[in-house]
């Protein structure tokens, strides 16, 4: 029997001989060995080389430029201390093993944190925070056939994004869940019309499944309808996702019909803000007519400073306000997606691949099937998120009063995948 030193000689004699008879790779041989690999990386999953456990890498992406990309780093970590963890960044399920990678985007050329995904063999890929040029990240996720999420909305066409990119969409599920509630008990007899926006994913849609559960019939225009639907909207309800002041000529006509703002932190531009404000719309007949929803009621003010209409809280405390929500959701935004994330995988048996993490995103059943994944999450640092609380003001006169609208808590739902 050969001992151990006689074996190293032998290797390495097969190895010399092996290196100068053969004819050397081509070409074509490593274009097929290429081919092989990605066909082997889409079609199976990574071994761990040193616990020899099943194990798949997923990349995630973030940007740390101010408070508000760092409350998102603490919504996915949130998401991680709740499962079963291995070490800081890695989670133990039943037959595999999840490993993440961190990626500040911002301390990298696209070359080099292409290269880095690549060379890490990352099968899925997260983005935490929101930015506006990540073309060639979703170039790259498709050409790579990666799927690519997006914890929050990206300026990009929808229709361009490609079948590998996903949006997590369940703030405006909830947010129609909590508004249809209000509309049934505070507007009942009458029907809605909603304004439609694209970039709002559906909103509209999600709104009138959730109206025709309480028996409220919907309809859609859009802002250039406006000016022809008086009539219509005059013993109605408007319901306008985010404030937009290009179609406010037309919102100057309206008088009777009771309208509500979805997104009154889109109003956190003094000078939209105060156009708004100063508007016919905005004016004593109307104030009756007008509600908004939102996040927050601490800030709110009965009066304001004298550089605004008395009527409204200052800008200084809306931007204050504002500020402190889109801290809390980004860290909910980016905790709900790595939630879900983390239950499609744990979802199957299979060998856990590029493909069907796609296949399981594209079974969410028009997001539907996420609700009650978040529940109440409490971000110590950053203040409370809590989706079963809105507050609806309604504007009265003299004054803002801050009315709390209490949401019926909704049973969790477990995702259908």
């Amino acid at each position: 029997m050969l001992s151990h030193s006689n074996m190293k000689i032998l290797l390495f004699t097969v190895f010399v001989i092996l290196y100068y008879v053969s004819p050397g790779i081509s070409n074509n041989d490593l274009k097929t060995i290429n081919n092989t690999s990605e066909k082997f990386l889409e079609q199976n999953i990574m071994i761990g080389s040193e616990t020899g456990r099943k194990s798949i890498t997923i990349g995630v992406l973030y940007e740390i430029r101010n408070d508000i990309d760092k409350s998102a780093l603490i919504g996915f970590r949130t998401a991680l201390f709740q499962s079963k963890l291995i070490d800081n960044l890695s989670i133990q399920f039943n037959s595999f093993s999840v490993h993440f990678c961190l990626y500040n985007v911002s301390r990298y050329s696209k070359k080099l944190l292409f290269q880095n995904i690549l060379n890490d063999k990352c099968q899925s890929l997260i983005f935490l925070t929101h930015t506006k040029n990540c073309d060639q990240l979703i170039d790259f996720s498709q050409q790579k056939k990666i799927p690519l999420i997006f914890a929050n909305f990206i300026e990009k066409n929808d229709a361009g994004a490609g079948e590998y990119i996903f949006r997590i969409c369940m703030n405006a599920l909830k947010h129609a869940q909590i508004l249809a509630q209000f509309v049934h008990m505070n507007y009942s007899g009458k029907s809605v019309i909603i304004l439609e926006q694209d970039e709002h994913w559906n909103f509209s849609g999600m709104l009138k499944e959730e109206l025709l559960k309480y028996d409220i019939p919907a309809q859609s225009i859009f802002a250039d309808e406006l000016q022809t639907s008086f009539t219509e909207l005059s013993s109605n309800i408007l319901i306008i996702p985010e404030y937009d002041h290009n179609f406010l000529p037309a919102l100057n006509q309206l008088s009777a019909c009771s309208v509500i703002f979805c997104d009154i932190h889109a109003l956190n531009y003094q000078k939209q803000y105060k156009e708004f404000l100063e508007s016919n719309f905005v004016s004593k007949k109307n104030y009756n007519n007008i509600c908004f929803m939102t996040y927050w009621d601490k800030e709110l003010r009965e009066k304001s400073d004298q550089n605004f209409i008395d009527l409204y809280f200052s800008y200084t405390d809306l931007y204050k306000a504002v500020k402190k929500y889109q801290i809390s959701n980004d860290a909910a935004l980016a905790y709900d997606a790595t939630k879900i994330l983390l239950t499609i995988l744990n979802s199957t048996n299979e060998n856990v691949t590029p493909l069907i993490i796609k296949d399981r995103f594209i079974n969410l059943k028009k997001y539907n099937a996420c609700q009650g994944v978040t529940g109440n999450i409490d971000f110590d640092f950053y203040g409370e998120r809590n989706y079963t609380q809105m507050t609806f003001v309604r504007v009265t006169t003299q004054e803002m009063i801050p009315k709390r609208f209490e949401y019926t808590k909704m049973k969790n739902v477990e995702l259908d995948i």
